[in-house]
């Protein structure tokens, strides 16, 4: 029987796994300290304007071997930590063809 974690021991195993700021394709995020905790409701709060928003941009070909170079889905993920929790806000937006 495997154990139910939940997002609360999940954030709690990668705080204590992963102490230093993450990095993937050179790019570092790193997660800022705020002494509440984030309600996670969809709403921006005013806490996300102190953590700097890194972008993301990866798009792959159907049986994921390689990078697509018209990546037309971009984003942000900006990070933030309180006590053994770790919040990532993602934001997405697509670009449209404009020529048809």
């Amino acid at each position: 029987m495997t154990p139910n974690i939940g997002a609360a021991g999940l954030c709690l195993a990668l705080a204590v796994l992963c102490p230093a700021p993450g990095r993937a394709q050179g790019k570092t995020l790193e997660a800022v300290f705020t002494p509440a905790a984030i309600q996670v409701d969809g709403k921006v709060e005013a806490a996300w304007s102190k953590a700097a928003p890194s972008d993301i941009a990866i798009c792959m070909n159907q049986g994921l071997t390689a990078p697509l170079t018209d990546c037309k889905v971009s984003g942000t993920v900006q990070a933030l930590w309180s006590g053994s929790v770790i919040y990532l806000f993602r934001s997405s937006r697509k670009t449209t063809d404009s020529s048809s």
